[in-house]
């Protein structure tokens, strides 16, 4: 990430750089198997997921765009919010929410249902002293 980007931004351009634009829309397509419409907020450490949609369900490919989203919002630092209602009449609540709840995002806030999801650390090495004759601590 340059010196001068804002997260939100780094989140972005790898977004895009991973996605193919639609011809006349501001959605994207992932892996040819979901559509996202995601767009910074003004917060720098924050986007926000306009819609999320597998071209075929059934596949779990919604899952796996979500954590694809979800790697990159740790990488950055980014915090994701959303509003978790589904996008097609055929789609359930229940099934909008188990891609969230599965992704880490806060159970659903009254109407309009938001849901928000902080990123995650990368887990830090274990540190162990060590107590022979090697000096400094021990990773494991």
């Amino acid at each position: 990430m340059q010196e001068n980007t804002l997260p939100n931004q780094a989140f972005m351009t790898a977004f895009q750089a991973a996605t193919t634009p639609i011809a006349g829309s501001a959605s994207r397509l992932w892996n040819d198997q979901v559509v996202i419409n995601i767009n910074p907020r003004q917060s720098e450490d924050e986007v926000h997921i306009n819609k999320i949609e597998a071209v075929e369900r059934g596949n779990r490919h919604g899952h796996a765009a979500m954590r694809f989203l979800s790697g990159l919002a740790d990488k950055f630092g980014v915090a994701m919010a959303t509003e978790a209602i589904p996008t097609r009449g055929d789609v359930l609540y229940r099934t909008v929410d188990k891609l969230y709840d599965a992704s880490n995002f806060s159970p659903p806030q009254g109407p309009p249902r938001l849901r928000w999801r902080e990123p995650v650390e990368a887990p830090k090495a274990k540190v162990q002293e060590n107590n022979s004759m090697a000096s400094g601590p021990v990773s494991f």
